[in-house]
C-alpha cells in the first residue's frame, strides 16, 4: 500500500467516530508504525487532530 493509499484509508477509519489511533490502524488495516507515520503527516499538514482532553482515551479527529 503506498503512502497515499494508508492516508486514504486512515481518514476513512477516523471519520466519524471517536477512535484511538490503535483502533484506526485496526480498521484501517495499517500497523501502527504505519499509522503514526500518517498521524503525523496528517497533523503537519493540518488535516488530523490529536484531542487528548482526556488523557486516558486520546481520540484523533479528521479536520473538514
Amino acid at each position: 500500500m503506498t503512502p497515499h493509499e494508508q492516508s486514504i484509508a486512515f481518514v476513512r477509519a477516523a471519520r466519524g467516530a471517536s477512535r484511538t489511533l490503535p483502533e484506526i490502524a485496526d480498521a484501517a488495516g495499517l500497523t501502527l508504525d504505519q499509522a503514526r507515520e500518517v498521524l503525523a503527516r496528517g497533523v503537519q499538514a493540518k488535516r488530523l487532530r490529536v484531542n487528548d482532553s482526556d488523557r486516558q482515551n486520546i481520540i484523533i479527529e479528521v479536520i473538514s
